[in-house]
């Protein structure tokens, strides 16, 4: 099933008369609106910057959104712990190279019969 072609032409007809209708706002799609938004007034004294919080709060607020229940404030505490441990351990982790020939060093222990 092939899809009927419209020419830019038609296209830009189309959008002429949906606006004038007022069926759609005049935006940038509107004929000859600027698409670059104009420069804001820059202040005499800029913004203090916000300070993100740390990485691991960032996780548990997203964890937070699927978890059923709210949380207190000891359990956010250990939580917040516990995922900037793993974060420290994975950085750990990731700085030993390896290549595609390094594998896992199983432990194998053969089972005996108890007989």
């Amino acid at each position: 099933m092939s899809r009927p072609t419209v020419n830019r032409r038609t296209f830009a007809k189309s959008i002429a008369k949906r606006i004038a209708a007022g069926s759609l706002a005049a935006g940038p799609l509107a004929l000859g609106a600027p698409l670059v938004a104009a420069e804001p007034q820059k202040s005499a004294t800029p913004p203090a910057p916000e300070q993100p919080p740390p990485p691991a709060e960032l996780i548990l607020q997203l964890l937070a959104q699927f978890y059923p229940r709210p949380l207190d404030e000891a359990q956010r505490a250990e939580i917040v712990r516990q995922i900037a441990e793993d974060q420290a351990r994975s950085k750990i982790l990731s700085g030993f190279a390896l290549t595609n020939a390094d594998e896992p060093a199983p432990v194998f222990a053969a089972w005996r019969s108890e007989g």
